[in-house]
């Protein structure tokens, strides 16, 4: 495999870990926004929404799907490192 091949393939390995990680992470956000609150999520769209729990929500969901995008990231660097037995090449 060249080096641009290695490059690409991990792209679309860390970037596919990536969207994983970011909707795994959204929906395990709303489901537990619904449990806990019993309504929807507040949506940034909707300016009728109290601000305190529109903030709320984007602290805690830009929070969460940056943690899951680190260990998905990580987890994807695992997977390659086995798989390949070396480090991905750099983005």
């Amino acid at each position: 495999m060249t080096d641009l091949e290695r490059k690409i393939a991990w792209m679309a390995i860390s970037t596919g870990a990536a969207v994983v990680g970011h909707q795994l992470a959204r929906r395990s956000l709303d489901g537990a926004w619904q449990a806990t609150f019993g309504t929807e999520p507040p949506n940034e769209g909707r300016l009728d929404d109290d601000l305190k729990p529109a903030l709320l929500w984007a602290a805690a969901s830009g929070t969460l799907v940056a943690v899951a995008r680190i260990l998905a990231r990580r987890a994807a660097e695992s997977g390659w490192k086995r798989a390949t037995g070396s480090k991905p090449p750099a983005s």
